[in-house]
């Protein structure tokens, strides 16, 4: 079962994450915050963890830093960035966010988007 942190501050659209997820058979990790989500990293076993979804404001927080510390945590993690508009893209990607999305985007196109990525990492 693919292990899934979510990371954001909107607790209604996490929880519709988590359950569109969790359905489609994922275990599912949510934190709030760029400080809770590092903190879970370090009290968790971040090497099991295939796959993140990071707001576009968290991921900035701090030139991105959130993106790398997960990567630091985790280097095969893949990481999709949820922005507001596109202006981040580029800062966040060298970061090292594997995918950039722009809002608004259907729960259905992030669930593709995630087995993509954590498809391709199987595959290579």
């Amino acid at each position: 079962m693919p292990l899934l942190l979510i990371v954001d501050e909107d607790k209604i659209l996490v929880n519709y994450l988590y359950a569109l997820f969790k359905l489609s058979g994922y275990e599912v990790n949510m934190v709030f915050s760029s400080n809770e989500c590092l903190r879970f990293l370090e009290q968790s076993n971040p090497s099991k963890i295939n796959a993140a979804i990071v707001d576009g404001k968290i991921a900035e927080d701090r030139g991105a830093m959130v993106v790398s510390r997960i990567k630091q945590f985790n280097k095969d993690i893949r990481i999709l960035v949820v922005a507001n508009n596109d202006n981040p893209r580029n800062i966040i990607l060298e970061y090292g966010a594997d995918d950039f999305v722009i809002k608004p985007v259907g729960g259905e196109t992030l669930l593709s988007k995630i087995n993509m990525l954590i498809h391709a990492k199987l595959s290579s």
